[in-house]
């Protein structure tokens, strides 16, 4: 079914992709070795350029790095990387908000290294993206100490979020919006939405599972799809 979408949205027969969850263990067994929707569709479009942003009213977040273990994350913030993200963000909520997006970066580091006491990242890595990307007119604060980024004060300036690790962006967003954040995939030449929770499997039958990520997601492709 997945593919037959994918192929449908690729030739026009449909005008984009809304997926729901998979299990991925599941997945992994049936010899599908992808970690999830993303690295798929990004493979199948033959789409390098590519970000997973999570989004909702209260929130959206971007990823650099997505499901790969943290240890591995220091080794995988790239300048490439990091501006393809932030690059396809800004132009994704420019669109959405239908103005220039207003976007912030957390550190990786506590208190995003306190000026290198606590790691070098933010001197060595990211404070040259985000010079880069300002100097590309894209309008982005940062690093931001995580602890404080998604304070209220904050968030109410800021239409995106650039996160460094899958935990950093989804904890936020799940705890603000864990019924109605949509997962997009930025990049792709097809529109791809998705609800931004799990099987939950322990609930499957009880008549109890939200829809509201669901009809988000629909609603956000149909605004994607007739921009």
């Amino acid at each position: 079914c997945l593919e037959a979408a994918v192929e449908g949205a690729m030739d026009g027969t449909f005008s984009g992709v809304i997926t729901n969850p998979i299990h991925k263990e599941a997945w992994y067994r049936a010899g599908k070795f992808y970690p999830g929707h993303t690295e798929y569709l990004v493979e199948k479009t033959s789409s390098p350029d590519h970000a997973m942003m999570l989004t909702s009213d209260e929130i959206t977040c971007s990823l650099v790095t997505t499901h790969v273990s943290l240890a591995s994350v220091p080794e995988l913030l790239e300048e490439k990387r990091m501006l393809e993200v932030i690059t396809l963000t800004h132009k994704a909520m420019s669109m959405i908000k239908g103005q220039p997006a207003r976007l912030a970066m957390p550190g990786l580091n506590p208190h995003a290294g306190e000026g290198g006491l606590f790691g070098s990242e933010e001197i060595e890595l990211i404070i040259p993206v985000l010079e880069k990307a300002r100097s590309m007119g894209i309008n982005i604060v940062g690093p931001l100490s995580p602890d404080t980024a998604f304070l209220p004060a904050i968030r109410q300036n800021i239409d995106a979020y650039i996160c460094l690790y899958h935990d950093q962006g989804l904890i936020p967003l799940k705890t603000l919006a864990f019924d109605l954040g949509v997962n997009v995939t930025l990049g792709l030449p097809i529109v791809r939405t998705s609800v931004d929770h799990g099987t939950a499997f322990d609930i499957a039958g009880q008549g109890i599972a939200s829809i509201s990520s669901l009809v988000e997601a629909t609603k956000l492709a149909q605004k994607l799809t007739a921009s």
